[in-house]
C-alpha cells in the first residue's frame, strides 16, 4: 500500500469509527461516559480544601478532577464575569460552572479522543477551525496558565483578587487577540482560549446538573425550562399553561 493510500485509509477509518457522517453533529457525551473509564484519567492528584466553594457539596460529583485549587479560583472568577449574578438570578460561580469545566476537561472531549489528531498540523482557515496537535484540555490549560501569568505581570496580583473592572479588562485583552494589548500564547491564540471559556460557561449554565454545573437547576429556572420530563401525557391536552418544575437526569428512574 502506498503512503498516499495509507493516509486515505487512515482518515476514512477514522471517520467511520467516530460515527461522523455528512451533515451530522456530535451534540455531547452520553451520561454513561460521564461515569466511565475516561473519568479516571484526570491530571490533578492534589487534595484541596474546597470548604468555601460550591465544590464543597456532599456530592462526590463535585470533586475536582483536573484543576488545582488556585486554577479553580481563577476559572470561577472568570466565568462569573462572563455570566455575573444580578437581580434576575444566580451567576456562573454559584451555579457551579467551574466544576463543570473541570469535569469536561477530563472527558473524551477534553482528551480529544474522538478528534482526528494525526498530522499534518497546519494553521487552519476560519472555516476549518483549529488544526493543531493540542487536545482541548491542553488548549484550555495553556490559556489558563497564560491568563494567570498575564494578570500577575500586568496587575501584580491574582485574577480572582482583582476588581470586576480589572477582570473584565483582562478578558477583553484575551478576546481581542489582534488588539493593542495582544496576549501571546505559544501554539494557540488568546481569542481561541476565550471562545472556549465562553462556550464552556454557557454549557455549564444550561447542561444537566449531572455534569457538574447548573446547580439546583438554577440555569434552567432562569429560562423556565422543564428539563427532562418522563412524560407529558397527563398535561398535553390541558388548555391552560402548565408550570413544571425542572427535572434532572439524576432523578429519572
Amino acid at each position: 500500500m502506498t503512503e498516499k493510500e495509507e493516509k486515505k485509509f487512515t482518515r476514512r477509518t477514522f471517520m467511520k469509527n467516530s460515527g461522523i457522517t455528512v451533515g451530522g453533529i456530535l451534540l455531547g457525551w452520553g451520561v454513561s461516559e460521564l461515569f466511565g473509564d475516561d473519568q479516571k484519567k484526570g491530571t490533578s492528584t492534589e487534595t484541596v480544601d474546597l470548604s468555601h466553594t460550591h465544590a464543597s457539596g456532599a456530592h462526590a460529583s463535585e470533586a475536582l478532577l483536573v484543576f488545582t485549587l488556585e486554577q479553580y479560583r481563577v476559572v470561577e472568577a472568570a466565568v462569573e464575569r462572563i455570566f455575573p449574578e444580578d437581580e434576575l438570578g444566580p451567576g456562573a460561580k454559584s451555579l457551579g460552572v467551574a466544576v463543570y469545566i473541570d469535569h469536561q476537561l477530563n472527558t473524551p472531549w477534553g482528551n480529544s479522543s474522538r478528534d482526528y489528531m494525526v498530522g499534518p498540523f497546519k494553521q487552519g482557515t476560519a472555516t476549518q477551525g483549529y488544526q493543531g496537535r493540542q487536545t482541548n484540555a491542553q488548549i484550555f490549560m495553556m490559556g489558563l496558565d497564560a491568563l494567570q501569568k498575564y494578570t500577575e505581570k500586568n496587575y501584580g496580583d491574582k485574577f480572582y483578587i482583582l476588581s470586576a473592572e480589572q477582570q473584565d479588562a483582562i478578558l477583553v485583552d484575551f478576546e481581542n487577540a489582534s488588539g493593542e494589548n495582544k496576549v501571546q500564547i505559544d501554539g494557540i491564540s488568546s481569542s481561541q482560549f476565550f471562545q472556549m471559556l465562553h462556550s464552556l460557561t454557557m454549557e455549564g449554565l444550561y447542561s444537566d446538573p449531572v455534569y457538574g454545573g447548573n446547580k439546583d437547576m438554577g440555569g434552567w429556572k432562569l429560562k423556565n425550562y422543564p428539563g427532562h420530563q418522563m412524560t407529558y401525557v397527563n398535561i398535553i391536552e390541558k388548555e391552560e399553561f402548565v408550570v413544571m418544575e425542572p427535572t434532572s437526569l439524576s432523578s429519572m428512574k
